[in-house]
């Protein structure tokens, strides 16, 4: 008896460093393998949020509430560094 052959399609692992225009880091971003979710983590580490690709295609925040279809994570960590220089 033949067993199924199951491919699993992974994703490339990597991080990405989102800067603003004086040069100034907004945080990055997490591409996890197998899963494919990617995270956004602020300058000091903190989630603020993970958005699941396709078939999801929706964005949760860092309590795990989805916020929303698509890939919002760029307005989370805007909203996260808005917040911190408002604290200020």
């Amino acid at each position: 008896m033949d067993a199924p052959v199951v491919q699993v399609e992974a994703c490339a692992p990597s991080r990405e460093v989102l800067r603003e225009r004086s040069g100034q880091r907004l945080g990055t971003l997490e591409v996890q393998p197998y899963t494919c979710w990617v995270i956004a983590r602020t300058p000091s580490g903190q989630v603020v949020g993970i958005y699941e690709p396709e078939p999801r295609d929706r964005t949760r925040n860092a309590s795990g509430y989805v916020i929303g279809s698509g890939n919002l994570l760029t307005g989370l960590l805007l909203l996260e560094r808005f917040k911190s220089e408002r604290a200020r």
